[in-house]
């Protein structure tokens, strides 16, 4: 009795260091959530969050995140890198930040990262709405600039694949061609470049894409 006694503590005890152990590593295997990722990216930094800079006719709220830097080098404010997210346009969140940050910071640049609506037959969201979304955001910035600190004469748009895309439909396409936010409607950001990694430039010739 006192031999299956032991027996029975032993595996007892060894099957519950086994569950434990394999419970610390699925919480280390635990991937953070989007927001989390932002969370740990922006530490260290001026970072104002979930910043609303428009809300759609069905009540989204579209948000965004900017980075101020540290230091105030410019006499007109900040200029700013606005960062769009890739994803196929219908996956993907503002949490993925490209280019060094930190390297902005330093320069007295500022970064902006945006959400925009991701397609979506079943809401009626298409391609259209992204480029509304992202110009809207653009146009938040301008009138808030004084707000942040901002120069809004010097927008810098940046994105990859889909946010890519989205970044040079920003800056090569006219304002008044895509437009939601009436309210936003009337304000003109500046912008001085836009750099698309890997987007894509035609539905229509595929050959263009290379």
């Amino acid at each position: 009795m006192r031999i299956m006694n032991r027996l029975f503590l032993r595996t007892f005890l060894t099957v519950s260091f086994l569950a434990a152990s394999f419970s610390g590593f699925a919480q280390q295997d635990k991937k953070p959530t989007p927001y989390e990722r932002g969370t740990m990216q922006y530490k260290g930094h001026n970072a104002i969050r979930d910043i609303v800079y428009k809300t759609t006719a069905d009540g989204q709220k579209l948000e965004m995140d900017i980075i101020l830097p540290k230091e105030k080098l410019y006499k007109n404010g900040a200029p700013v890198v606005l960062q769009i997210h890739g994803g196929g346009w219908h996956s993907g969140d503002r949490f993925h930040l490209g280019g060094d940050v930190a390297y902005y910071d330093k320069k007295g640049v500022a970064t902006a990262t945006v959400s925009y609506r991701l397609i979506s037959l079943e809401k009626g969201i298409t391609m259209v709405d992204c480029i509304k979304d992202v110009k809207d955001a653009a146009r938040f910035l301008a009138k808030n600039a004084k707000k942040y600190g901002l120069d809004a004469s010097r927008i810098a748009v940046w994105g990859h694949s889909a946010g890519g895309h989205l970044s040079l439909m920003e800056v090569l396409t006219s304002n008044k061609d895509f437009v939601d936010d009436k309210d936003l409607a009337k304000y003109e950001p500046k912008f001085v470049c836009a750099v698309g990694l890997a987007p894509i430039v035609s539905f229509v010739n595929p050959k263009a894409n290379d």
